[in-house]
């Protein structure tokens, strides 16, 4: 039977979507959530919430006995786990079952099973599905077997998974000191110190097939998507159908899925994933056994809700649809809106989102509407933007539209980007692969010093127009105001006629009219262009996002603010070390009165499960260390000193 009330152990988007589908479906929902995530779309959303208090991961999300008191509680049936955390424990999917609760996921042992890559490298062998070649073992026989290996070789945790516990590796002598940084990397994260070494694939695209399977040996596929747009081996563009296979490739790569998924008797929804080198072959990486973040985009070309399936089967039922039902239907392309700075190796960018607003173009999954803090310590992830049209092409320039239209100011954030990446003639033509981030650099997502009209005519009506509600009826102040972006003064004359600003910036003319400002809001024409930006004001800024760019502004007449203590990254003399980013500091490295060379780690810090690797700037002396391991700091918290 369908359960009556699902439990969701989990936050963000993913806790929205699965919802919104048991919404429609008319099961109740419960949502497990922080304090600090009190004022998300979950909490709004879901019928009740499980409010607990803030704390680390193994006391809060990680946490299976707390889970399963919740549910108790709330007298749900079921617990759906999402993405990430304890989708893929096997130990919260034995917890649920002897609790007798529904889990809505694969069995233990299929979890068990498939989340250990070496366990479903043999499984994948034995149902005879190409494997790229491996050497398995300890770190001493991984060592021994490399010698006359064809490197560069690809080192992998067992059980690892999001891009975490894997490095490339291009001589011997980098193998032997990465395998035990892997090895403890993966103990940390994934309790398991194993680890194992793969050929790397220098050009492959990342292609993976989306199954559904139920107890009754119904097994179908969903076709494929293209997952080559990778960031730190991390997804950020998806697209389906795949632009790169053909109908003969798409047949061979979905019948080998099922062929693995087959083999083992799986049930529920998973990810068959696949690398497939130059000459179209392809190879099988690693199944997922949970929803995907990227699976909107296989719902979009389907029409099949993959949420929905997955409460059906875990319920007993069997699946709605045979293999000759499933058609495709035009194109789709994600893109994953991620707090983090492009410009600075993708660094996490946590803090407060001042402004937000979606477009209405594309299907957007997000997790809060207004005002938020992003936290550190969870991942990056702040939206996914899904476009689906008839044609790539049309799927594309929709996507763009989209972006552009997106008004996400406070933090940094990739949209600029994203941008780049969808105007690149390689992704448009369709030939790019997993390398296609580190072959195409970013340019910077700037519009120089050059303000664009559009956030000229912003800036002027919210320092013209009265109170928020007014319209029209300028007030009458001197015919000049000055805005400062970067340090640098944009003098902007204008004369206005009743409703009708004229404005002169830099030299171009243009009119600004039916002008309007709401307390977060500003709307008006700008010549022939209609324009309604979002904006807020923060720390004596004035902060609007156009086209997927922030800007942040201030006005002459505002006194400066206090600026927190920052580091001159230029300055190479400089003493002092702070914290760039709020987070977890992992390990200190280094002890003090000890010497080091620039380039020389110092300490690493977690933030958006990413490790942030702090250096030596200069050759030095660490004279005071101000933390230690364990510790959470705050954004420009000192850190060390170095003499």
């Amino acid at each position: 039977m369908v359960p009556h009330k699902i439990f969701i152990p989990n936050r963000g988007e993913i806790a929205v979507r699965i919802i919104r589908t048991a919404n429609k479906m008319g099961i109740r929902t419960v949502v497990m959530l922080t304090e600090a995530e009190c004022n998300t779309l979950p909490a709004t959303l879901a019928d009740e919430v499980y409010l607990i208090p803030s704390g680390s991961l193994q006391d809060t999300y990680l946490n299976i006995p707390l889970i399963l008191r919740g549910a108790a509680f709330f007298g749900a049936d079921a617990v759906h786990p999402g993405y990430g955390f304890l989708s893929e424990n096997a130990n919260l999917a034995n917890a649920c079952s002897h609790a007798g609760l529904i889990f809505v996921g694969p069995s233990a042992r299929h979890l068990q099973l498939m989340g250990d890559k070496m366990e479903s490298r043999r499984v994948a062998m034995a149902a005879g599905v190409p494997l790229i070649p491996a050497l398995e073992g300890d770190a001493d026989g991984i060592i021994q077997k490399a010698d006359g290996a064809d490197y560069p070789l690809l080192l992998k945790a067992s059980m690892g998974g999001g891009g975490k516990g894997m490095t490339v590796v291009y001589t011997p002598d980098e193998l032997k000191a990465q395998l035990p940084v892997i090895a403890a990397q993966s103990l940390r994260n994934f309790g398991d110190c194993r680890v194992y070494a793969e050929k790397y694939i220098a050009e492959p695209r990342h292609i993976e097939v989306q199954i559904l399977a139920d107890k009754y040996g119904n097994t179908v596929h969903l076709f494929e998507r293209e997952c080559s747009v990778q960031r730190r081996f991390q997804k950020i563009v998806e697209e389906a159908p795949s632009p790169s296979v053909n109908a003969e490739q798409r047949e061979n790569i979905t019948r080998d899925a099922l062929k693995l998924v087959k083999s083992i008797g799986y049930e529920n929804a998973g990810t068959v994933e696949f690398l497939v080198d130059e000459r179209g072959n392809h190879y099988f990486l690693e199944m997922n056994t949970r929803i995907q973040v990227e699976h909107p985009v296989t719902e979009m070309i389907t029409r099949i809700d993959i949420v929905e399936q997955q409460i059906r089967i875990a319920a007993g039922l069997p699946l709605s649809y045979k293999q000759e039902q499933i058609l495709m239907c035009g194109h789709a392309i994600e893109t994953r809106l991620c707090a983090e700075d492009p410009a600075n190796g993708f660094a996490p960018s946590p803090g407060w989102v001042t402004a937000v607003s979606f477009s209405s173009l594309c299907r957007t999954e997000c997790f809060f509407d207004k005002p938020t803090e992003i936290l550190s310590g969870f991942d990056p992830l702040l939206a996914k933007v899904i476009s689906h049209a008839p044609s790539r092409n049309l799927a594309i320039d929709l996507q763009i539209r989209a972006l552009k239209q997106t008004t996400l100011t406070g933090i940094l954030h990739n949209i600029p980007y994203l941008l780049e990446i969808l105007q690149q003639p390689a992704f448009a033509g369709g030939h790019y692969s997993t390398r296609f981030c580190e072959t195409h650099a970013y340019r910077g997502g700037t519009s120089g010093d050059e303000l664009p009209d559009a956030v000229v005519a912003a800036a002027l009506v919210y320092k013209l127009l009265p109170a928020p509600g007014g319209r029209a009826g300028y007030r009458r102040l001197i015919p000049e105001i000055k805005i400062i972006r970067n340090n640098k003064i944009c003098i902007v004359g204008y004369s206005q006629n009743a409703s009708v600003l004229k404005i002169n910036s830099n030299g171009h003319l243009f009119t600004v009219c039916n002008s309007e400002k709401t307390d977060d809001c500003i709307r008006f024409l700008c010549g022939e262009e209609v324009c309604r930006m979002p904006y807020a004001v923060s720390d004596h800024l004035f902060q609007v996002a156009y086209e997927g760019l922030n800007y942040d502004l201030r006005f002459a007449d505002w006194l400066p603010p206090c600026e927190p203590v920052r580091q001159d990254l230029s300055d190479d003399s400089r003493t002092h070390l702070y914290a760039p980013i709020p987070g977890h500091v992992v390990r200190v490295v280094v002890a003090e009165g000890e010497s080091v060379r620039k380039g020389d780690t110092l300490l690493v810090i977690e933030a958006m499960k990413m490790e942030n690797h702090l250096t030596a700037w200069r050759d030095a002396v660490v004279n005071r260390i101000h933390t230690a391991g364990g510790t959470h700091v705050r954004s420009n918290e000192l850190l060390l000193e170095l003499v």
